[in-house]
């Protein structure tokens, strides 16, 4: 884990972008078939937007 280096915030934000089109898009097409059920679908959509944003992020830094 020491030897990971995660990246900035400028490319974990640059990554994230795609993310949050993407489920702001399902939630806003979908918000009233969901009802209740749309406070977990927004939990897992910030988490999903974070990993995702990480991840791609971490592609822009280091693309090998």
């Amino acid at each position: 884990m020491n030897r990971v280096k995660l990246p900035s915030l400028v490319p974990l934000i640059i990554g994230s972008i795609p993310f949050i089109f993407i489920y702001a898009t399902v939630c806003f097409l979908s918000f009233e078939a969901m009802g209740d059920t749309i406070y977990l679908f927004l939990i897992h959509g910030i988490f999903t937007v974070y990993l995702g944003g990480l991840s791609f992020g971490n592609y822009i830094m280091l693309p090998n």
